[in-house]
C-alpha cells in the first residue's frame, strides 16, 4: 500500500471543469487535509497514478504528489 498527499493548483475557477479530478479523488477514497490536498492510500503503482491524474486534470494546471514510500522516506513528485 501507497501512502500519497495530492496536491493542486487549478489553472479554470470553474469546479465543473474538474468533476472528474473529484470524482477520482472519491472513488480512492482521499481524505481531505486541506482545501486542495488529499491523502490517498492506493495500491496503483507511481506510472498508473500518474496518469490517472493527467487524465483528469489540464495542461496549465499544477498537480503534485508527495510520496511516503514503503521504507519511510519522503520525495516530492510532478504529476503536471
Amino acid at each position: 500500500m501507497y501512502t500519497r498527499y495530492i496536491t493542486y493548483d487549478l489553472y479554470s475557477s470553474s469546479s465543473e471543469d474538474y468533476d472528474d479530478l473529484y470524482k477520482l479523488i472519491e472513488n480512492y477514497k482521499g481524505v481531505q487535509i486541506t482545501e486542495s490536498t488529499y491523502k490517498i492510500k492506493t495500491e496503483d503503482d507511481w506510472k498508473t497514478f500518474k496518469s490517472k491524474f493527467t487524465a483528469v486534470t489540464k495542461e496549465k494546471d499544477k498537480v503534485v504528489a508527495i510520496v511516503l514510500n514503503r521504507d519511510d522516506s519522503i520525495e516530492d513528485r510532478t504529476i503536471r
